[in-house]
């Protein structure tokens, strides 16, 4: 990965995006360790901050989301419950498995 210090938006993006995308070992498809590490992080936190009614969640997106598709309305109700709902969990994914 390449964190130099540039004046391209785009090689930017493309550095950030690089530090979320997933890894391939053969057929084996590995989640990124920075990704792994946040859930980890707020899998850990969520409890104790619960208790002082402070709430941290992930949301992952597995799915092609294009504008104005069934998708991307999914997602939008998965996002707004998770955001909303006092009783929401500290990870949801859409769409459910």
């Amino acid at each position: 990965m390449n964190f130099q210090v540039t004046n391209s938006t785009a090689e930017i993006a493309t550095n950030a995006r690089a530090l979320f995308q997933p890894g391939w070992i053969g057929s084996l498809r590995l989640p990124n360790p920075i990704v792994m590490a946040l859930r980890n992080l707020v899998q850990g936190l969520a409890p104790e901050l619960t208790k002082r009614n402070i709430r941290i969640a992930t949301a992952t997106v597995s799915t092609l989301v294009l504008p104005d598709s069934p998708e991307a309305a999914g997602a939008a109700d998965t996002l707004w419950t998770l955001a909303t709902a006092a009783d929401a969990p500290w990870e949801i994914i859409y769409p459910a498995a």
